[in-house]
Order: structure tokens, then C-alpha cells, then sequence
């Protein structure tokens, strides 16, 4: 994430700008509505592009008119403009969290220290990005991965960039060896076992994302920063509408591309890497149609803010979600609400770090002081500092809760479970379990059921309780499903004759969706099975809505059926894990025996 100072000023591209807005309105939409912009992340391969592109065009400059490049002052310089508003944001935050939300401090300790090291990326991919953690307890730092990835570029690409100048004397046979590099990181990204590998490896991975930073040197050498200032002349006829192409292309990808989908990392990323490069080279020149767009003030005002908006995004969300507490009943009003805070925090940021105010505020006052004075301004600023960071550190107890650890302890369990179950090499039970708190038709009934349940963390949470349930039953569960990726796994059901002729989903729990998607997904599942909607009861924004939508959906079709937990378990929060809506083992064994009860009553009447 690069602001215009990354050029010189004779060389300021406003479309540029533009882009980097489409970027982080993207990444912001996709938090707030991944179901609506489900290809959002996108926007940070576009961010990582840019970042090669003008990197590298700033070093061939520097080689081409030196002869050298300045190497410490090029990464002192580029690394001070990522590395002190990001650290200014994390202080800010734990002052805020140790003044007024204490308990979102658990388990940060590790999120800290490698965020102030740049180093997030990798520790989340070694956690595994702790679900039970993700769940219980937002963390307001997890998107900082990608500014310990944009860090590790920053001082690798250079370094290597320039080892590659001097060894390579020839600028075309330098692209040949850039291109292989790309071709590489793109390599090591698709070939990853992607169904056995959790996909955070691939998504987080400094080598399997380089192709994007990769991507924008290509260009940089193909398409240096002075194209934009040659005379602009059109070749071919239709050339204007040619240049429409990437930019259609690009929004098309944002709405459909999906953050799971195993397209996405078959080379569904750099195939959009690609349509941004396209884009650069022939849709932004300053003197083009298709520029105009990306040349509008409010996108380039946007552009400028982009990483300042980045840096508080999601730290806003999770500790205005967090003090708030339940916002389903008014998400619309509380997304507002947000982006006003984001719009101003961000523009304070920026004013103080990216502009540079916050420095030059601190130089006027010291030049009136002593120095004597300056020096222990200085002192005391730099203790307050570290004071914080280090009552943070002491705070963020590096150990799981009870709860925590009890919640991790089931996910895990429940995915074994659920992969047991997915074996097609599996006997058929035709044991009938006594069960307490079902009648005996009702038992009857659950052990003879073909059965499907297809989930979330929901599911996850009280799948254990199943198999005593319907002992046959098929359990396809993914902790980070989203309906509108639900297809894939339905497909393979199908393909592997696992879907029963009773199908429960219980999703949700990591995002809204639409009418039509789910509708979408009943129709894949099929008109002739039956299909139960467990209602959600996730604390979020969209829980009312999603609820809404599984009643109405129900409604339609004489095949589908609502069942009502939300309601059945609201005046039972010993059913929950504390300030959570995941069921406990105690809720699980309720939920479990309701559902039995409700899908019985459904079918053969009470």
C-alpha cells in the first residue's frame, strides 16, 4: 500500500489513486458484506501489484540515471511510511483496550509481538489462525498480516531487484528472469494440496503471494512510469472500447470470485493480477477516456487514505462490535456508523503520518524548547510508549481460557467426526440407541433417517451429539463455509451419493448472504429432499436477517422447514459459551435432541 509519495511528483499518476480506492472499498465491503462483494480480498492483490509496479520503477530509474541505487535510504524511506503508522495504530489501540475493553486483550500477548516484527503472516499460518480464539474473541489486529507481508517485500524485492541488475547486464533477459520468478510463485501457490492444507498457508504465505508483487515488476519493466507521459495516440479503430475491457473484467471479478473456492487458488488470483496489469497499461493513461473514471476526486481522495483506512478497518469493527454488543436488529444503521468512525480516524491518521503533521507538529514545539527540555519530552513520550506496550504485553495472557480451550478441544473433535463420517468405506449402523429426552418413536425414527448435516462453526459446536442421534448420518462441516461457497461442497456430496434424503444446514456463522443465494442452494440440494434451516443465533450484524431469509425461504417450499433455536434457546445462556451465541456441550446436547424433535414432528406429525 503505496501513497503518491512513492514517485516523484512530476511523476503523479491521479488514476493511480483511483485504483488503490476501488481497492480498499473493495477489502472494506468484503468485511462488512463479503456476501455481496465476495471477491473484496481481491483488493489486496491489487494493493501488492502496485507496490511491485512502482518499487520497481523507482529502482530502474535511480539505475538508469546513477548507475546505482541508494539501497538504505530507498528501504529507510519506504519502510518509515508503512512501519510508523501501523506501530501508532497498534499503541492506540491497546491504550484504548487497557482504558476500556480489558477482556479483548486475551491472547494478544503472541498477535503483538509478532505485529510490532512483521512477522504476523507466518504466525498465523503456525496457529492455524486459532478458531475458538476467532470466535469467542475478535482480534482487532488479524488483518495486520498483510502489512508484515507488504514489510517483508519492501525489504526483499529491493535487496534482490539490485543483486539482479548487477548480475544481469541486459534489460530483456532481466525480464526473463523476473517473469520466471512470477511463473514460480504462481507454481507454489496451485500446486499446494489445497484439500488438505488449510488454505491460510497459501493465502498468507510470503512465497505464495510474491507472484502479485511479481506481477507489477513485470510491468514496471514492460510498461516503466514514463509511458504515461508519451503522446497519446490511437492505433485501432475500436481501441477505446478495448480499453473498457480490464476495467469490466475487474469488477466482474470482485463480485464473483470466492475467497474458498478452489478456482481462487488455481490460479483465480493471478488470473485478476493479470486483468489489473492489462488495466495499468491500457486503461489509466492520463490522456485516456477510460482514466477519467479513476481520476474523480472523491476516488482520489480516497486512494491517498487507502492505508490509513486499511490500518483501522477492522479494528473499528471488531471493538464498535464489542461495545455495542447485539447489532442485528439495525445492521444497516451500525454499518453507517462505522464508516463515519472509519472516514474519521482514517483522516486523522493520515493527516498525522502520512502527511506528516504529527512530526512536523513535534519539530514547532521543540524548537521553542530547551534542549534540556526536548530531551526529556522526548523521555517521557518514549516511556509512555513502551509503558503501554508493556502493560498490553502483561495483560494479553498468552493462555486459552476454560472456555476457549474447551471450544477448541470440540471443533477439533467435530472436524475428525465430520470427516469420519464423509469415509464412503463406512458400515451402516442398525443399532437404536436408548436416548434420553426422545420417545421411542421418536428414536426409532432419528436411528433409521438417511441424513445430511452441512454447517459451520454452528455445527461444528454440537456435531459430537449426532452420531448418538442419527448413527448413519453424513456431518459435512467447514469452521470458515459461507453460503455463497456452499456450492462447491454440495457438488461433491452429489458426486460421492453422501447427500440423505434429509438435509439440515446450520450456517451463517461467518457472514450474510442473500435470498437468492440461499434460494440457489435449495434448488442445488433438490426439490426432493427435505431440508431444515436451523436458525442462527451468531451475535452479528446480519443474525435477523439471515433468520429472516431462512423463514421466508420456508415459506415458499412444502420441502423446506424453519426450525427455530434462536427462540427455543433464548431464555437458556447457560446453553452458551460466555459472551458468545456458540452452544456449550450442555446447549449442544439440547440443540441436538430439538432438532431430532422438530425434524420428527416435521415429518410424521406430533
Amino acid at each position: 500500500m503505496i501513497d503518491r509519495t512513492e514517485i516523484e511528483k512530476r511523476d503523479y499518476i491521479a488514476a493511480f489513486d483511483g485504483l488503490r480506492a476501488i481497492a480498499i472499498m473493495s477489502i472494506v465491503g468484503h468485511q462488512m458484506m463479503a456476501y455481496r462483494i465476495p471477491g473484496g480480498f481481491l483488493g489486496l492483490n491489487i494493493f501488492l501489484l502496485l507496490s511491485g509496479y512502482f518499487m520497481t520503477a523507482s529502482l530502474m530509474d535511480s539505475l538508469m540515471k546513477n548507475g546505482k541505487v541508494p539501497l538504505k535510504s530507498f528501504l529507510t524511506k519506504r519502510l518509515k511510511r508503512i512501519i510508523i503508522p501501523t506501530f501508532a495504530m497498534i499503541v492506540a489501540v491497546i491504550f484504548y483496550l487497557l482504558l476500556f475493553q480489558r477482556e479483548l486483550l486475551v491472547n494478544l500477548r503472541s498477535t503483538m509481538v509478532s505485529n510490532l516484527f512483521f512477522m504476523n503472516n507466518w504466525w498465523q499460518i503456525i496457529q492455524e489462525n486459532d478458531h475458538a480464539i476467532t470466535v469467542l474473541t475478535q482480534s482487532p489486529f488479524s488483518h495486520l498480516w498483510y502489512m508484515s507481508l507488504a514489510v517483508q517485500y519492501y525489504l526483499l524485492w529491493p535487496i534482490l531487484f539490485v543483486f539482479l541488475s548487477v548480475m544481469i547486464k541486459k534489460h530483456q533477459v532481466l525480464q526473463k528472469v523476473v517473469l520466471a520468478l512470477l511463473v514460480a510463485s504462481v507454481l507454489l501457490m496451485i500446486t499446494k494440496d489445497f484439500s488438505n492444507v488449510h488454505f491460510l498457508r497459501i493465502f498468507f504465505g510470503t512465497d505464495t503471494r510474491a507472484f502479485s508483487v511479481l506481477t507489477g515488476a513485470v510491468v514496471a519493466l514492460l510498461f516503466p512510469i514514463q509511458r504515461f507521459y508519451g503522446e497519446y495516440i490511437q492505433k485501432y479503430r475500436y481501441e477505446s472500447v478495448i480499453r473498457f475491457v480490464p476495467i469490466v473484467l475487474l469488477v466482474l471479478t470482485l463480485f464473483i470470485m470466492k475467497e474458498h473456492s478452489h478456482l481462487t487458488f488455481r490460479g483465480g488470483m493471478f488470473i485478476f493480477d493479470v486483468i489489473v496489469a492489462a488495466l495499468i497499461m491500457i486503461s489509466l493513461h492520463p490522456k485516456s477516456v477510460t482514466s477519467l473514471f479513476f481520476r474523480l476526486k472523491p476516488l482520489t481522495v480516497i486512494g491517498r487514505r487507502s492505508l490509513s483506512y486499511y490500518l483501522w478497518y477492522l479494528p473499528l469493527s471488531v471493538l464498535y462490535q464489542a461495545k455495542i454488543g447485539d447489532t442485528s436488529s439495525t445492521p444497516f444503521l451500525h454499518r453507517i456508523v462505522e464508516i463515519v468512525l472509519l472516514v474519521i480516524l482514517g483522516e486523522l491518521w493520515y493527516q498525522l503520518f502520512e502527511k506528516g503533521k504529527f512530526s512536523k507538529v513535534m519539530n514547532q514545539l521543540s524548537a521553542q524548547w530547551t534542549h534540556s527540555t526536548r530531551r526529556t519530552v522526548k523521555m517521557v513520550y518514549s516511556a509512555a510508549v513502551v509503558l503501554i506496550l508493556l502493560i498490553g504485553f502483561i495483560q494479553a495472557s498468552p493462555r486459552l481460557s476454560a472456555q476457549e480451550s474447551a471450544l477448541q478441544e470440540v471443533i477439533l473433535a467435530s472436524e475428525s467426526l465430520s470427516q469420519n463420517t464423509r469415509n464412503t468405506d463406512k458400515k451402516v449402523v442398525k443399532t437404536i440407541n436408548n436416548i434420553q429426552g426422545l420417545s421411542r418413536e421418536e428414536t426409532v425414527f432419528s436411528s433409521n433417517t438417511s441424513i445430511t448435516f452441512i454447517g459451520d462453526t454452528m455445527l461444528l459446536a454440537m456435531a459430537q451429539e449426532i452420531p448418538t442421534l442419527y448413527p448413519n448420518a453424513v456431518i459435512s462441516a467447514n469452521r470458515d463455509l459461507q453460503v455463497f461457497e456452499l456450492g462447491e461442497m454440495i457438488d461433491q456430496l452429489k458426486e460421492q451419493k453422501q447427500l440423505g434424503d434429509i438435509i439440515v444446514l446450520m450456517v451463517g456463522s461467518n457472514g450474510a448472504y442473500t435470498k437468492g443465494q440461499l434460494d440457489a442452494v435449495l434448488k442445488n440440494i433438490g426439490m426432493d429432499k427435505q431440508i431444515f434451516l436451523v436458525s442462527n443465533t451468531i451475535n452479528r450484524t446480519w443474525q435477523q436477517e439471515i433468520n429472516h431469509i431462512s423463514e421466508s425461504l420456508a415459506q415458499k417450499y412444502s420441502n423446506v422447514h424453519y426450525i427455530d433455536w434462536k427462540s427455543e434457546s433464548s431464555t437458556h445462556p447457560d446453553w452458551f459459551y460466555e459472551k458468545a451465541s456458540i452452544v456449550n456441550t450442555t446447549g449442544a446436547h439440547q440443540q441436538g435432541l430439538w432438532i431430532a424433535k422438530m425434524i420428527y414432528q416435521t415429518l410424521r406429525g406430533s
